[in-house]
């Protein structure tokens, strides 16, 4: 199946669009690669039926097939995640087991009745916990349309799975994970949007960068792999997590440096003022 000629000609037209294909181009390959277990596609419009055509067209030229039975796309709220159902399931065998080293941030109330960010209760954990499992279970349960092709799992109509902000940083596997709720959604988006942040990048550079380059309109978000916020005044208590996660991240790089030529893997921290933060 071949990729969705509209695309393709819409890529050629807009600017904006073309620089976009780009990002999801070094996106899936570092999914493909082992450099990421999940993505997600936010930042252009694209059908599940036209992402299952560009992964179809990627893995016939590029992909060993072999490593395409453990690739799913999911879809939820307009939003399609490209994973490797492999690592999801990985996670949640540590969210059970002393090994687990995110950090899930939750809505408190003080004394007086004033909302703060704090790290969520061992209650508050185990029941996200359940609600991560049900959904790596759709995901395994799910058959691919045809053999040797990427899952599809439609997420909008699953019952008992997180919502939005809590799924998409567990998926992508931040140390910290905002746990939202449809009661406590809107107040979790003020206090962060009140609050200093401090911002976490992995920037890559090398000969792959330089091909995306070659062949799309450059632009800095290209060397952006992924990146997160942390409450300033939550760092210190997360600052096992973090460590972990940088060094989870060099291990990946370096265990996928063989096969995508990346000469070198950085990560940047930036402190963020309310004013600088767009949720």
């Amino acid at each position: 199946m071949p990729p969705d000629p509209g695309l393709q000609e819409a890529c050629t037209k807009q600017p904006k669009l073309r620089r976009n294909a780009a990002v999801l181009a070094r996106d899936i390959a570092a999914v493909c690669m082992g450099l990421r277990a999940a993505i997600m596609v936010d930042y252009m419009p694209l059908s599940s039926s036209t992402m299952l055509a560009i992964l179809a067209d990627v893995q016939a030229q590029f992909v060993d097939s072999k490593q395409w039975d453990i690739l799913a796309v999911l879809h939820l709220d307009g939003c399609l995640y490209l994973l490797r159902h492999d690592a999801c399931c990985c996670q949640i065998a540590k969210l059970s087991s002393a090994e687990v080293k995110t950090v899930f941030v939750d809505v408190h109330t003080d004394p007086c009745g004033q909302p703060f960010l704090g790290v969520a209760s061992d209650e508050a954990v185990k029941a996200v916990a359940a609600e991560l499992e049900t959904m790596c279970n759709l995901i395994i349960a799910a058959e691919p349309s045809n053999k040797g092709a990427c899952t599809f799992v439609d997420l909008d109509t699953a019952v008992g799975i997180p919502i939005m902000p809590t799924l998409s940083g567990w998926l992508l596997q931040y140390p910290i994970v905002y746990l939202a709720h449809r009661a406590t959604a809107e107040t979790l988006a003020q206090l962060l949007s009140d609050t200093v942040l401090v911002f976490h990048e992995v920037q890559l550079d090398g000969p792959f960068i330089k091909v995306l380059e070659e062949q799309f309109t450059w632009h800095d978000k290209l060397r952006s792999l992924c990146a997160f916020t942390v409450p300033e005044d939550l760092s210190l208590k997360c600052n096992v997590a973090l460590k972990s996660w940088q060094a989870c991240m060099m291990n990946q790089w370096q265990r996928s440096a063989k096969n995508c030529p990346l000469s070198q893997c950085n990560i940047v921290s930036q402190r963020l003022s309310p004013h600088q933060v767009q949720l």
